[in-house]
Protein backbone atom coordinates (compact mmCIF):
# COMPACT_ATOMS: atom_id res chain seq x y z
CA UNK A 1 0.00 0.00 0.00
CA UNK A 2 1.26 3.46 -0.86
CA UNK A 3 0.82 6.63 1.19
CA UNK A 4 0.95 10.32 0.30
CA UNK A 5 1.84 11.76 3.70
CA UNK A 6 2.68 15.17 5.11
CA UNK A 7 6.19 16.13 6.28
CA UNK A 8 5.27 15.98 9.98
CA UNK A 9 4.26 12.31 9.64
CA UNK A 10 7.55 11.46 7.95
CA UNK A 11 9.48 13.30 10.67
CA UNK A 12 7.59 11.52 13.47
CA UNK A 13 8.12 8.12 11.86
CA UNK A 14 11.81 8.88 11.31
CA UNK A 15 12.12 9.62 15.04
CA UNK A 16 10.35 6.38 15.91
CA UNK A 17 12.68 4.47 13.58
CA UNK A 18 15.60 5.98 15.50
CA UNK A 19 14.09 4.74 18.76
CA UNK A 20 13.69 1.26 17.29
CA UNK A 21 17.33 1.31 16.16
CA UNK A 22 18.47 2.31 19.65
CA UNK A 23 16.41 -0.53 21.08
CA UNK A 24 17.95 -3.05 18.70
CA UNK A 25 21.49 -1.94 19.59
CA UNK A 26 21.38 -0.84 23.22
CA UNK A 27 17.99 -1.82 24.60
CA UNK A 28 19.01 -4.86 26.63
CA UNK A 29 22.44 -3.50 27.49
CA UNK A 30 21.33 -0.14 28.88
CA UNK A 31 17.98 -1.38 30.20
CA UNK A 32 16.08 1.38 28.39
CA UNK A 33 13.33 -0.78 26.87
CA UNK A 34 10.66 0.76 29.08
CA UNK A 35 11.72 4.35 28.38
CA UNK A 36 11.96 3.89 24.62
CA UNK A 37 8.54 2.25 24.51
CA UNK A 38 6.97 4.95 26.69
CA UNK A 39 8.44 7.72 24.53
CA UNK A 40 7.24 5.98 21.38
CA UNK A 41 3.69 5.91 22.74
CA UNK A 42 4.03 9.61 23.59
CA UNK A 43 5.16 10.54 20.08
CA UNK A 44 2.36 8.59 18.42
CA UNK A 45 -0.25 10.17 20.68
CA UNK A 46 1.21 13.66 20.24
CA UNK A 47 1.21 13.31 16.45
CA UNK A 48 -2.40 12.12 16.43
CA UNK A 49 -3.62 14.87 18.76
CA UNK A 50 -1.69 17.60 16.95
CA UNK A 51 -2.98 16.47 13.55
CA UNK A 52 -6.53 16.46 14.85
CA UNK A 53 -6.23 19.97 16.25
CA UNK A 54 -4.58 21.33 13.12
CA UNK A 55 -7.06 19.84 10.65
CA UNK A 56 -10.31 18.81 12.33
CA UNK A 57 -9.90 21.68 14.81
CA UNK A 58 -8.93 24.03 11.94
CA UNK A 59 -5.91 25.39 13.83
CA UNK A 60 -3.92 25.19 10.59
CA UNK A 61 -5.91 28.14 9.25
CA UNK A 62 -4.35 30.26 11.97
CA UNK A 63 -0.91 28.70 12.39
CA UNK A 64 -0.15 28.12 8.69
CA UNK A 65 -1.95 31.15 7.37
CA UNK A 66 -4.35 29.13 5.22
CA UNK A 67 -7.59 30.68 3.97
CA UNK A 68 -9.41 27.39 4.40
CA UNK A 69 -8.88 23.65 4.72
CA UNK A 70 -9.47 21.92 1.41
CA UNK A 71 -10.38 18.35 0.57
CA UNK A 72 -6.74 17.86 -0.40
CA UNK A 73 -5.63 18.79 3.14
CA UNK A 74 -8.15 16.36 4.61
CA UNK A 75 -7.19 13.50 2.28
CA UNK A 76 -3.46 13.99 2.82
CA UNK A 77 -3.92 14.09 6.58
CA UNK A 78 -6.05 10.94 6.51
CA UNK A 79 -3.28 9.12 4.62
CA UNK A 80 -0.70 10.43 7.11
CA UNK A 81 -2.76 9.04 9.98
CA UNK A 82 -3.21 5.73 8.13
CA UNK A 83 0.55 5.56 7.58
CA UNK A 84 1.20 6.20 11.26
CA UNK A 85 -1.31 3.50 12.22
CA UNK A 86 0.36 0.94 9.94
CA UNK A 87 3.85 1.85 11.13
CA UNK A 88 2.85 1.99 14.80
CA UNK A 89 1.41 -1.52 14.56
CA UNK A 90 4.77 -2.88 13.39
CA UNK A 91 6.80 -0.75 15.79
CA UNK A 92 4.78 -1.64 18.87
CA UNK A 93 4.80 -5.32 17.94
CA UNK A 94 8.60 -5.08 17.87
CA UNK A 95 8.78 -3.38 21.26
CA UNK A 96 6.40 -6.02 22.60
CA UNK A 97 8.96 -8.67 21.67
CA UNK A 98 11.73 -6.75 23.44
CA UNK A 99 9.95 -6.06 26.72
CA UNK A 100 9.79 -8.50 29.59
CA UNK A 101 6.40 -9.72 30.73
CA UNK A 102 6.80 -7.81 33.99
CA UNK A 103 7.53 -4.56 32.16
CA UNK A 104 4.63 -5.03 29.74
CA UNK A 105 2.28 -5.67 32.65
CA UNK A 106 3.50 -2.69 34.66
CA UNK A 107 2.98 -0.25 31.79
CA UNK A 108 -0.27 -1.89 30.58
CA UNK A 109 1.38 -2.36 27.20
CA UNK A 110 -1.36 -4.30 25.44
CA UNK A 111 -4.10 -1.93 26.57
CA UNK A 112 -2.06 1.14 25.59
CA UNK A 113 -1.24 -0.36 22.22
CA UNK A 114 -4.87 -1.18 21.46
CA UNK A 115 -5.98 2.30 22.53
CA UNK A 116 -3.41 4.25 20.54
CA UNK A 117 -4.12 2.24 17.38
CA UNK A 118 -7.88 2.59 17.86
CA UNK A 119 -7.49 6.36 18.29
CA UNK A 120 -5.52 6.60 15.04
CA UNK A 121 -8.12 4.55 13.17
CA UNK A 122 -10.97 6.64 14.56
CA UNK A 123 -9.16 9.82 13.54
CA UNK A 124 -8.75 8.56 9.98
CA UNK A 125 -12.47 7.73 9.81
CA UNK A 126 -13.37 11.23 11.02
CA UNK A 127 -11.18 12.79 8.34
CA UNK A 128 -12.84 10.73 5.60
CA UNK A 129 -16.24 11.69 6.98
CA UNK A 130 -15.15 15.33 6.84
CA UNK A 131 -14.19 14.92 3.17
CA UNK A 132 -17.72 13.79 2.34
CA UNK A 133 -19.17 16.54 4.53
CA UNK A 134 -17.37 19.18 2.47
CA UNK A 135 -19.18 18.00 -0.66
CA UNK A 136 -22.51 17.65 1.14
CA UNK A 137 -22.20 21.25 2.33
CA UNK A 138 -21.75 22.27 -1.29
CA UNK A 139 -24.84 20.23 -2.21
CA UNK A 140 -26.84 22.19 0.36
CA UNK A 141 -25.57 25.44 -1.14
CA UNK A 142 -26.50 24.42 -4.68
CA UNK A 143 -29.93 23.21 -3.58
CA UNK A 144 -30.56 26.75 -2.38
CA UNK A 145 -29.77 27.96 -5.91
CA UNK A 146 -32.07 25.28 -7.28
CA UNK A 147 -34.96 26.56 -5.16
CA UNK A 148 -34.50 30.10 -6.49
CA UNK A 149 -35.03 29.09 -10.10
CA UNK A 150 -38.35 30.33 -11.61
CA UNK A 151 -39.92 26.87 -11.82
CA UNK A 152 -43.47 28.18 -12.10
CA UNK A 153 -42.83 30.80 -14.78
CA UNK A 154 -42.30 29.13 -18.14
CA UNK A 155 -41.12 32.34 -19.83
CA UNK A 156 -38.37 32.89 -17.27
CA UNK A 157 -37.43 29.22 -17.22
CA UNK A 158 -36.83 29.27 -20.97
CA UNK A 159 -34.26 32.01 -20.37
CA UNK A 160 -32.30 29.88 -17.91
CA UNK A 161 -28.95 28.47 -19.05
CA UNK A 162 -28.77 24.85 -20.16
CA UNK A 163 -27.44 22.95 -18.38
CA UNK A 164 -28.41 24.86 -15.25
CA UNK A 165 -25.66 26.72 -13.41
CA UNK A 166 -26.22 24.80 -10.17
CA UNK A 167 -25.72 21.47 -11.95
CA UNK A 168 -22.62 22.68 -13.81
CA UNK A 169 -21.01 23.82 -10.56
CA UNK A 170 -22.06 20.68 -8.68
CA UNK A 171 -20.59 18.37 -11.32
CA UNK A 172 -17.41 20.45 -11.59
CA UNK A 173 -16.84 20.38 -7.81
CA UNK A 174 -17.56 16.65 -7.65
CA UNK A 175 -15.08 16.07 -10.48
CA UNK A 176 -12.41 18.09 -8.67
CA UNK A 177 -13.03 16.12 -5.47
CA UNK A 178 -12.71 12.87 -7.40
CA UNK A 179 -9.36 13.98 -8.87
CA UNK A 180 -8.07 14.94 -5.41
CA UNK A 181 -9.13 11.63 -3.87
CA UNK A 182 -7.81 9.64 -6.82
CA UNK A 183 -4.41 11.26 -6.29
CA UNK A 184 -4.27 10.67 -2.53
CA UNK A 185 -6.63 7.94 -1.31
CA UNK A 186 -6.53 4.19 -2.01
CA UNK A 187 -9.47 2.94 -4.05
CA UNK A 188 -11.40 1.28 -1.16
CA UNK A 189 -11.35 4.52 0.86
CA UNK A 190 -12.30 6.57 -2.18
CA UNK A 191 -15.24 4.28 -2.90
CA UNK A 192 -16.54 4.69 0.66
CA UNK A 193 -16.50 8.48 0.40
CA UNK A 194 -18.00 8.61 -3.10
CA UNK A 195 -20.72 6.12 -2.17
CA UNK A 196 -21.80 8.33 0.73
CA UNK A 197 -21.82 11.40 -1.53
CA UNK A 198 -23.73 9.62 -4.29
CA UNK A 199 -26.44 8.42 -1.92
CA UNK A 200 -26.82 11.94 -0.49
CA UNK A 201 -27.03 13.45 -3.98
CA UNK A 202 -29.72 10.99 -5.06
CA UNK A 203 -31.85 11.34 -1.93
CA UNK A 204 -31.56 15.13 -1.70
CA UNK A 205 -32.12 15.92 -5.37
CA UNK A 206 -35.07 13.52 -5.65
CA UNK A 207 -36.66 15.17 -2.63
CA UNK A 208 -36.00 18.62 -4.08
CA UNK A 209 -37.58 17.80 -7.45
CA UNK A 210 -40.54 16.07 -5.79
CA UNK A 211 -41.20 19.22 -3.80
CA UNK A 212 -40.93 21.33 -6.95
CA UNK A 213 -43.37 19.08 -8.81
CA UNK A 214 -45.81 19.30 -5.92
CA UNK A 215 -45.48 23.07 -5.77
CA UNK A 216 -43.85 23.10 -2.34
CA UNK A 217 -40.79 25.13 -3.37
CA UNK A 218 -41.59 28.80 -3.81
Amino acid sequence: ETYKACASAVFAIDTLCFYAHIESVLGHVAKIDFELTRRSFDIIRAFNISSSRQVLGANAIRTAGLKNLSARHLCTTSRSIALMESFATVLLDYFGLCLSRETMKSMHFDQEKDKVLADLHEHEEKLLFKVSSVMLDRLTYHCASLRKMPWYDETLMRKEALPSDYMVHLLRETSILYQVMHATLPKPKMVIVLDKIERAFVETLIEMYDNICQGNEH
